[in-house]
């Protein structure tokens, strides 16, 4: 797939995409969509008003942009070590997606990973709203 944009001062931006599978990459995202969004509800479940949480869960998404600039570093590619980093991982994976490269058994790694990640996260946060002081908070 080909796209050329409008010149833009001079210049044309040329797109190209070797995978044609941009797809790929959101199905490695979804797991680490779950994965956040039950952690996040975890911690935001600690908290008394909704400021309080808001200024926990904030931290959280900071503490997660460091490990997903790893992935642009040079000289860091994929590998099994790497597959079982819950952030890094799928930054890698996209990575290597878009560049036209298909790891299937190191994606296969990454989803697999994260998914039991995401799963401990859900089973975390089941846990805590079958508590009672979280139910009925005073």
């Amino acid at each position: 797939m080909r796209v050329i944009s409008p010149p833009i001062m001079e210049a044309t931006i040329v797109y190209s995409s070797k995978s044609g599978k941009p797809s790929h990459s959101a199905v490695a995202a979804a797991s680490l969509a779950v994965l956040f969004s039950a952690s996040l509800l975890t911690i935001a479940l600690f908290a008394k008003s909704f400021k309080e949480a808001q200024s926990y869960t904030g931290y959280v998404m900071l503490a997660a942009i460091f490990p997903a600039l790893i992935s642009i570093l040079p000289g860091i590619d994929l590998n099994a070590g790497l597959a079982l980093v819950p952030i890094i991982n799928v930054s890698l994976v996209a990575r290597e997606l878009f560049t036209g490269s298909f790891p299937w058994g190191l994606m296969g790694l990454v989803f697999a990973s994260t998914t039991v990640y995401a799963s401990i996260a859900l089973w975390l946060a089941m846990k805590m709203f079958q508590r009672e002081d979280v139910l009925f908070r005073a």
